[in-house]
């Protein structure tokens, strides 16, 4: 049996969700009476990314847990990270960006998942007060090369400090600033200045481009020091098709 920790991530475009009223009938019956009022209240893009949200997580809790879907009951810690009671642990993190739901579940421990597409119109100097000098650095490493992977740096940089934040559950109120991300060839190191380093070596993090234009990262708490988490993912378009995927690792010459 593998001491390896397992992760599934479930990544869902929402364009290929159909746009009819069979589909909408039967996602919004994955909705309990709180959940049906959150909907009512947001405005038509956000209702669909959250009733798609909350039709993908629960449908893949469900089978997880095994119960049905209804069954499922999305709580809220009281930092804000939702989590889900059962009868075994399981946990969970959901990240939107665009036109992409990305879920990543595990048993093992509290886990984040941060998704973003990487767009090069972005001027990623304005927001550089998060950055280290060493990350900057890294990021600026080979702009005259190669500019195309300043971008793909930046927002992998982005997407680890996102990933762990949500992990921990503390959210922007930390000094982003404050944590330190060395991505080498096969590995990522991670310093938090405000905690212990034991602390900090409990967290794993890896990289991964979906469809050429997104970066998600997923950090993974581990009581048990591993150096590595092994990664199953799927593209899964709620009670509609789902199939196994194989997204490319974070990887620059």
């Amino acid at each position: 049996m593998s001491d390896i920790s397992k992760v599934q991530v479930y990544v869902c475009p929402v364009s290929r969700v159909p746009q009819n009223h069979l589909i909408l009938s039967h996602y919004l019956s994955f909705l309990n009476a709180a959940e049906k009022l959150r909907y009512d209240q947001y405005h038509p893009h956000a209702a669909r990314l959250f009733l798609i949200s909350r039709v993908l997580t629960k449908s893949v809790l469900a089978d997880k847990l095994g119960i049905s879907p209804h069954e499922v009951n999305i709580q809220l810690q009281p930092n804000g990270k939702p989590f889900v009671q059962g009868n075994k642990a399981v946990y969970f993190n959901l990240s939107h960006s665009a036109d992409v739901i990305v879920l990543a579940v595990t048993e093992e421990g509290e886990i984040g998942v941060d998704v973003e597409r990487v767009d090069r119109e972005f001027d990623w100097m304005r927001v550089d007060s998060v950055l280290a000098p060493s990350e900057i650095e890294w990021i600026q490493e080979n702009e005259r090369i190669d500019p195309s992977t300043v971008y793909q740096r930046f927002f992998q940089i982005w997407t680890l400090k996102e990933s762990y934040i949500k992990c921990t559950g503390e959210g922007m109120n930390r000094h982003l600033k404050k944590l330190n991300f060395h991505v080498l060839a096969e590995h990522i190191e991670f310093l938090d200045s405000t905690r212990d380093i034991q602390k900090a070596e409990e967290y794993y993090f890896q990289s991964y481009v979906y469809d050429h234009n997104f970066i998600f990262s997923i950090c993974l708490q581990q009581l048990l020091a591993q150096e590595r988490f092994d990664l199953d993912c799927f593209q899964l378009v709620p009670c509609i098709s789902t199939h196994r995927i194989t997204p490319v690792p974070c990887k620059y010459n």
